[in-house]
């Protein structure tokens, strides 16, 4: 059995993005599977704010592959439409690390889908490592230094007005 640790509180990254055309399927309508690429995304930029990378954990022998991933389809999203990806951490244990991820309408806030996925940690040979600790004190330190910017979107597109 894994123990799971106590997390920090408060640990949320906020990533706008706009659905582009090739999002989208026949219908208009972004295309079901493009939301774990926002899921993705947002991971991404969630570690980002933490101060570290993918990178810097694959440079390390640290693997993180997805071994579940779900999303409910609440309302569709459509193209050149913007959303808010939510990334919140749910669970961390010794072994692996699980994420609540959801997407919102930008602006506006309604939610629009929200899924999860679990990711292991693995060394370079497949095997799975014990690296919950290294990430619960990158957390535990990203939470105390830069707070105050993770409730505030961090856009990767130019908002025209």
């Amino acid at each position: 059995m894994q123990s799971q640790f106590n997390l920090p509180k408060g640990i949320v990254s906020n990533t706008v993005v706009r659905a582009t055309y090739k999002d989208t399927d026949q219908m208009g309508v972004v295309y079901y599977a493009n939301y774990f690429i926002w899921f993705e995304i947002g991971r991404g930029e969630f570690l980002r704010r933490c101060g570290v990378s993918y990178k810097d954990f694959e440079k390390e022998g640290i693997m993180l592959p997805v071994t579940h991933a779900s999303c409910d389809y609440l309302k569709p999203v459509r193209y050149d439409e913007m959303v808010r990806i939510e990334i919140s951490i749910h669970e961390l244990t010794r072994a692996s690390i699980s994420f609540l991820h959801n997407i919102y309408s930008y602006p506006g806030g309604e939610l629009l889908a929200r899924g999860s996925t679990k990711h292991v940690f693995l060394n370079q040979s497949g095997k799975i490592q014990r690296s919950g600790e290294k990430f619960l004190k990158i957390f535990e330190e990203a939470l105390r230094e830069r707070s105050i910017i993770w409730s505030e979107p961090l856009s990767n597109v130019e908002i025209m007005h």
